[in-house]
């Protein structure tokens, strides 16, 4: 689907507010306004004016590990250059059964998505296999499965846009954040149904959410501030990255050498890390994805020429890495921050 972008100017506030958007998404008007030092009325007009550009939107996403997910997953591969997208979007839906990102350019596809235990990665991949065969979408062995046992990786960065940010808009500002109490924590029915109401419908006010629920206004507060104080969701801003003047979305898959686990890895897991342009990082000690969103080529190259260099080197690297690239501004299939029917197979069906 080809995006028209037009650029919007942003006054020197405004890259700030937005900034703080993105990066504190959790705090109120006023709080924010005390942290960058902007009034709370300049602060709720350019809120709403960026909110009526589109240029970000709000998503509340479920801490996976502690709904009971065991597995992190990433899918990508080739469709068939004849398949039809009409089919393929049917099957959106039940492939990988809890995907929560997909996007498609040409035959290229990636997915991300977790799992509440390996057997049911596995019924997925066999279903998502024999359908997409069946229906004529996909090539034999054109496709790659890279499974996190959750437990036995980190998730070093999810969807975190505001180094991006902060850099693009050359800002000096503090990039200290709150953490939440990570305790474990079991909910009650009418808990569920709430955190399922944050995740499906981020939008809402609690008034709104009491009206879906059935629940008083007040009890719907008090459940999302024991959620929210507990870690259980975390909020994000995604910014509209195209219209900010970025061009690729760029997917990384790299194997790593076994002597070398994630331990041993630390200063170059650093240099990744210090590159503003990798919004998602996850690791085990064999493997590796990243997302990393560039203005164009010549910045994709000029960064990862420098990262993989320093991978080499050090011998981190088992083989070439696998990189595949999108643009921001089209594609032909995507569905981006779909949670809630992990949390419906997942967490709504256990008491």
């Amino acid at each position: 689907m080809r995006v028209i972008y037009t650029m919007l100017k942003l006054t020197e506030r405004e890259k700030k507010v937005f900034y703080g958007l993105i990066r504190w998404p959790e705090l109120t008007d006023k709080e924010l306004s005390e942290k960058l030092g902007i009034g709370r009325s300049t602060v709720t007009t350019i809120r709403n004016r960026l909110e009526g550009h589109d240029l970000y939107k709000t998503i509340n996403v479920p801490d996976f590990e502690r709904i009971g997910c065991e597995v992190f997953t990433a899918l990508y591969g080739e469709y068939h250059p004849k398949a039809s997208y009409s089919k393929i979007r049917e099957d959106i839906e039940k492939e990988f059964g809890s995907m929560f990102f997909m996007m498609s350019m040409g035959v290229h596809k990636l997915s991300l998505g977790a799992s509440k235990t390996f057997t049911e990665v596995k019924k997925h991949i066999e279903e998502y296999h024999l359908r997409h065969h069946e229906i004529g979408v996909s090539y034999e062995k054109k496709h790659t499965y890279v499974l996190f046992p959750l437990k036995l990786s980190r998730i070093f960065r999810f969807f975190d846009y505001s180094p991006l940010l902060k850099e693009h808009f050359k800002l000096d500002i503090e990039e200290e954040g709150e953490k939440g109490d990570e305790r474990k924590i079991t909910l009650t029915r009418n808990e569920k149904e709430v955190y399922h109401a944050l995740i499906r419908h981020p939008e809402l006010t609690d008034g709104k959410i009491a009206s879906k629920t059935g629940m008083s206004r007040q009890t719907v507060s008090a459940i999302k501030k024991k959620i929210m104080e507990h870690g259980l969701i975390k909020r994000i801003r995604v910014p509209d990255v195209g219209k900010l003047g970025f061009e690729l979305l760029a997917f990384t898959h790299m194997h790593m050498n076994p002597k070398m686990p994630i331990e041993k890895r630390s200063e170059g897991i650093e240099l990744m890390m210090e590159s503003p342009a990798n919004i998602l990082k996850v690791s085990g000690n064999l493997e590796s994805i990243m997302l990393s969103v560039f203005k164009d080529y010549t910045e994709y190259l000029n960064t990862y020429d420098k990262l993989f260099s320093y991978y080499k080197e050090n011998d981190f690297l088992l083989e070439e890495p696998t990189v595949k690239i999108f643009s921001t501004r089209e594609a032909d299939l995507e569905m981006h921050h779909r949670y809630h029917p992990l949390v419906e197979s997942v967490f709504m069906s256990t008491e």
